[in-house]
C-alpha cells in the first residue's frame, strides 16, 4: 500500500481525536482491571458470556492501537502511521459491530431472524473497511479520509445502539428489571458519548464511553457473583434460568436433578448452620466429578446438573448414590445424607424455561415423597404439569373477575335428620360447562398467594346469600366459612371480616368460622381465634384427628364446635374399635358439639349418632351443591 501524507501527521491524528488523550489514558486502567478481573471469575456457559469477553478485548486492542499511533507519531515513523490509521479505523467498525453482537447474543436475537440478522448487520461494516481500504490504496487524502470517517463512526455507533434498543424494548418481558435497566443504560451511554463527540469533535470520547459502557454492564448484567450460590460455589437459580434458555435454543435439555431428603426437617433437627455448612463440600464435589456439565443449587437442599450431551441418568444418578453413601465432613463435623434422584427422559422438549421450571419444581415435590425412589421425569410428568399451569390460569381468572362458585353441603342434625346449617365450599369452573377437582386448584390457589383473597371472596358471597334470605328459607341457623392458615398469619383478618359482614348488614352469630389444626395451632392462630370469638364469631375445629391436637392442647382454645375427620370415622367402620366413641365422650365432656364428616352410608349415620353426635355431613345426605340448587332442595317459598 502507499499512503501519500499530504497534510501534516499532526493534523490527521487531530482529526481522528488521538492527540486528546486524557479521558483516554484515564480509561485504559479502568478497562484492564474490569477485563482481567472478568476472567477470573467463574463464567456462565453462555455465548453472550463470550461475545461479552470479546467486546471488552477488542476495546483494548483500540487502546492499543490508540497508544501506537500516538508513539509513532512522536517518534517520528510517518511511514507506519498510515497502516496504523486504517487499522484503526477497521477496529473501531468493528467494535461497534461488536457490541450489536453481544446484544444478539444476551438478547436471543436469533428468534428475529436467525442468524441472518447478524450478517445482515456485517454489510455495512464490511463496505466501509472496503470502501477506507481502497480510498487509501488509491492514494486519497488521509487527512479528508479521517474527517470522513469520523462522521461515518458516529453513524455506525448511532445505527448499532439503535438497533441493540430496538432488542432491549423486544425482550424486556423476558428479562428481569435489573437486566433490562442495565442494557438501558449502557446504550444510553453510548449515545450520550456519540452526542458528545459531535460537540467537541477533538476530543477523544469514543474510548472513555465504550469503556464506562462495558462497566455498567458488568455491574448490573454480567458480573459473574450475580449468578453465584455461596454457600455451594456452584451456579445459582437466576443462572439456571439463563442457561437452560440458552440450551432450550441450541442443544436441548439433557440433565439430572436430586434433593436432598428431609433438607428442613434436618435444618430444624440441627440448626440451619451446621446442615448448610456441608453444602460447598457438596458443590466441589459436583463440580469436579461432573465436568461435563453445570451445577446449579435450586434452594431448599435441590440441585440440577446440565449437559450440553445426552446422557445416561440412572447411571450418573448411581455416581450421586455412591457418594452420598459415605459421610460428608467439615473440620471434625461429619454428615449422612440421602438423595432422592429424577433425570430427564431424553428428548423431552420444552417451549420455554418456565415450563420446565414447573416440571422441575414438580419433580422434586415427588422426589421429597417418603420413600420415593430414583425416577425418570417424562412426558407424564409433562403433562400433569401442563395441566397444572392451566389449571392455574383458570383460577388467577376467576380470582380476578370474582366468578369463583361457591357450594353448599348440609349439616344434619342428629336428631331430627334436617339440616341445620351448611358447609360453604369453593368450587372452579373448567370454562367448558365442568368443574376442576379441588384437589388441584386449591393447591394452585396456595402456590400462588392467592388463599387470602380466595377465603374474603367465600366469606362475601356467603354474607350475600345470608342477607338476602337464602339461609332463613332453607331454615338453617348457621353456614360454616373455612379460614385458612395463611388467612390465620393476617392480624388485620378480623377488621376485613367484620367490613364485610356489617357490609351485608348480619349477624355474626349466623356464620361460623372453620379453622384447621394448622391453623389454630400455627403461628397467630390461638390470637386469631380468641379476637374472632369477641366479635361474636363461633369458632369450629375443622379435620379433627389428622394432626397434632388432642383434649388437653384444644382445651385452651375457646372453640365451640369439632369436626371429626372422615378418615377416623371411615376407619372405625372398617374395623370398630373405642377409640372413636372414647373420643366423642370425651369431647362432649369438654363442652363441644360434635360434627361427624364423611358419613356415605345408614349405619355411618346411626353409629356416630349412637356414640352422640351432633351433626353429621357427608355423602349420604347431599353432596357440595350450588346455592341455587341447595335453595330447590332444601328451601321453602
Amino acid at each position: 500500500m502507499n499512503f501519500p501524507v499530504k497534510e501534516g501527521v499532526y493534523h490527521v491524528l487531530t482529526a481522528i481525536g488521538v492527540p486528546n488523550i486524557h479521558f483516554f489514558l484515564a480509561a485504559i486502567p479502568v478497562q484492564l482491571i474490569l477485563f482481567f478481573f472478568y476472567l477470573s471469575r467463574r463464567q456462565l456457559p453462555l455465548r453472550e458470556s463470550r461475545s461479552f469477553l470479546v467486546l471488552m478485548g477488542w476495546n483494548m486492542v483500540i487502546f492499543l492501537t490508540d497508544l501506537l499511533l500516538v508513539y509513532t507519531d512522536s517518534m517520528g515513523r510517518k511511514e507506519e502511521l498510515p497502516f496504523l490509521t486504517l487499522f484503526f479505523f477497521c477496529s473501531v467498525l468493528l467494535e461497534n459491530y461488536f457490541l450489536f453482537y453481544y446484544f444478539c447474543d444476551a438478547l436471543q436475537a436469533d428468534d428475529y431472524g436467525g442468524k441472518r440478522i447478524r450478517w445482515i448487520a456485517f454489510l455495512p461494516v464490511a463496505a466501509g473497511i472496503l470502501y477506507f481500504g481502497e480510498d487509501s490504496m488509491t492514494g486519497a487524502n488521509l487527512l479528508e479520509l479521517a474527517l470522513l470517517f469520523r462522521e461515518v463512526n458516529l453513524v455506525y455507533l448511532a445505527f448499532f445502539a439503535g438497533l441493540s434498543l430496538i432488542l432491549v424494548w423486544l425482550r424486556r418481558k423476558s428479562n428481569s428489571f435489573r437486566r433490562n435497566m442495565g442494557f438501558a443504560f449502557c446504550l444510553l451511554v453510548l449515545l450520550f458519548g456519540l452526542w458528545g463527540r459531535l460537540l467537541f469533535p477533538q476530543v477523544l470520547f469514543a474510548g472513555c464511553f465504550f469503556t464506562l459502557a462495558s462497566f455498567i454492564l458488568y455491574l448490573t448484567v454480567r458480573n459473574p457473583d450475580f449468578y453465584l450460590e455461596h454457600q455451594t460455589k456452584v451456579l445459582n437459580k437466576a443462572a439456571f434460568h439463563l442457561v437452560a434458555r440458552d440450551r432450550i435454543r441450541s442443544c436441548g435439555i439433557h440433565g439430572l436433578g436430586f434433593v436432598i431428603k428431609d433438607y428442613e426437617e434436618g435444618r430444624i433437627l440441627y440448626g440451619s448452620a451446621f446442615i448448610d455448612s456441608f453444602l460447598e463440600n457438596i458443590g466441589r464435589f459436583l463440580v469436579k466429578e461432573f465436568d461435563g456439565g453445570d451445577a446449579f443449587y435450586l434452594g431448599s437442599g435441590r440441585f440440577f446438573l446440565l449437559f450440553r450431551r445426552k446422557i445416561d441418568g440412572p447411571e450418573e444418578a448411581d455416581r450421586l448414590h455412591r457418594r452420598f453413601r459415605k459421610a460428608w465432613t467439615k473440620g471434625e463435623r461429619s454428615a449422612f445424607f440421602d438423595i432422592c434422584c429424577c433425570s430427564l427422559e431424553e428428548g423431552l422438549l420444552f417451549p420455554d424455561v418456565e415450563e420446565l421450571m414447573e416440571v422441575i419444581t414438580f419433580a422434586f415435590e415427588v422426589a421429597e415423597g417418603v420413600g420415593q425412589e430414583d425416577f425418570i421425569i417424562g412426558r407424564d410428568y409433562q403433562a400433569k404439569v401442563a395441566r397444572q399451569v392451566e389449571v392455574r390460569r383458570l383460577f388467577i381468572d376467576s380470582l380476578e373477575r370474582d366468578s369463583l362458585l361457591v357450594y353448599l353441603q348440609p349439616l344434619m342434625n342428629g336428631q331430627t335428620g334436617k339440616p341445620e346449617g351448611a358447609e360453604a365450599l369453593v368450587r372452579l369452573s373448567d370454562g367448558k360447562g365442568g368443574l376442576v377437582p379441588p384437589g388441584e386448584f386449591i393447591p394452585a390457589a396456595e402456590s400462588s398467594g392467592s388463599v387470602a383473597i380466595l377465603g374474603l371472596q367465600v366469606f362475601k358471597k356467603v354474607c350475600a346469600f345470608i342477607s338476602q334470605g337464602g339461609m332463613d328459607r332453607c331454615g338453617m341457623k348457621w353456614i360454616n366459612v373455612n379460614v385458612s392458615p395463611v388467612q390465620c398469619l393476617d392480624r388485620n383478618l378480623p377488621e376485613k371480616l367484620e367490613s364485610i359482614r356489617k357490609l351485608y348488614d348480619i349477624s355474626p352469630a349466623f356464620l361460623h368460622l372453620e379453622i384447621t389444626e394448622q391453623g389454630a395451632l400455627g403461628p397467630g392462630g390461638l390470637e386469631q381465634i380468641r379476637r374472632l370469638r369477641k366479635l361474636g364469631y363461633s369458632m369450629v375445629l375443622d379435620d379433627y384427628g389428622t394432626g397434632r391436637a388432642n383434649a388437653s392442647r384444644i382445651k385452651s382454645i375457646p372453640l365451640s364446635s369439632i369436626k371429626i375427620d372422615m378418615s377416623l370415622v371411615r376407619a372405625h367402620f372398617r374395623k370398630p374399635d373405642p377409640y372413636l366413641p372414647s373420643l366423642v365422650n370425651g369431647l362432649h365432656d369438654l363442652g363441644f358439639t360434635i360434627t361427624a364428616e364423611g358419613v356415605e352410608t345408614e349405619d355411618m349415620v346411626k353409629g356416630p349418632r349412637a356414640m352422640g353426635c351432633d351433626y353429621f355431613q357427608g355423602f349420604y345426605y347431599s353432596r357440595p351443591i350450588s346455592m341455587e340448587e341447595f335453595l330447590e332442595k332444601y328451601g321453602t317459598k
